[in-house]
């Protein structure tokens, strides 16, 4: 498992929160795969997520730094180990959740699903 900040460990479990609100499942938190940090099933699809974390409005949200290569080759070491717990035809894809904490109490939330997919 991952070591995370405070502000990070904040911005998982914020994360969390928002997903199960909207009816997924989480499978695996803060894995040790190196691009994911939350996967997740929302019916027929496999959510891998990743999270960035900021604190103060004066900093904006945080930007995805996300690379294909790393996030391809983590989601297959974690489909390698638990693939066989989920049905052949189950659809993988990429998403990421930006907080911005303005407080202990509030946050905004930026949710980008298919972040990697072409239009």
């Amino acid at each position: 498992m991952k070591t995370y900040t405070n502000l990070q460990a904040r911005g998982i479990e914020a994360a969390k929160k928002f997903l199960d609100r909207r009816g997924y499942e989480i499978l695996d938190e803060n894995p040790r795969y190196e691009a994911i940090d939350l996967v997740a099933r929302f019916d027929d699809t496999i959510s891998i997520v990743s999270v960035a974390t900021r604190s103060g409005e004066e900093t904006g949200f945080p930007k995805d730094n996300l690379q294909r290569n790393t996030l391809e080759n983590s989601t297959a070491l974690w489909l390698k180990d638990h693939g066989s717990k989920l049905p052949a035809d189950i659809r993988v894809r990429f998403d990421s959740i930006a907080i911005l904490l303005l407080s202990d109490s509030k946050a905004f939330l930026r949710f980008h699903i298919n972040v990697l997919g072409a239009e």
